[in-house]
């Protein structure tokens, strides 16, 4: 059975509850590390669900494994020596993730 696009009023309400969410979570990230944590969940759910793809900026926000929004508390951040990559380690997981530099 062949699907239909979504109509843009379902893809841009979605992409308003993703920014939201996002901004709660940043809200919430020192105060209820949970709940941030649950609504970086809830916005990759929506994300996937209706095939929307998140800026860079907003993915660098939160760990990809975890989930949990990154503070000073619970990340690292390093500058990689050879590559001059910005590589943010999480505290929670230990999951890393490199940005930028030449390869």
């Amino acid at each position: 059975m062949i699907r239909g696009k979504k109509p843009v009023w379902v893809t841009e309400l979605a992409m308003k509850r993703i920014e939201r969410l996002l901004e709660l979570a940043e809200a919430n990230k020192k105060t209820h590390a949970e709940r941030s944590r649950r609504y970086v969940e809830l916005a990759r759910k929506i994300a996937e669900r209706y095939n929307i793809k998140m800026s860079s900026a907003q993915k660098r926000k939160f760990c990809k494994r975890c989930s949990s929004y990154f503070t000073a508390d619970n990340s690292k951040t390093r500058v990689a020596p050879k590559t001059k990559a910005i590589v943010r380690v999480c505290v929670a997981c230990g999951f890393k993730k490199a940005y930028g530099g030449s390869s």
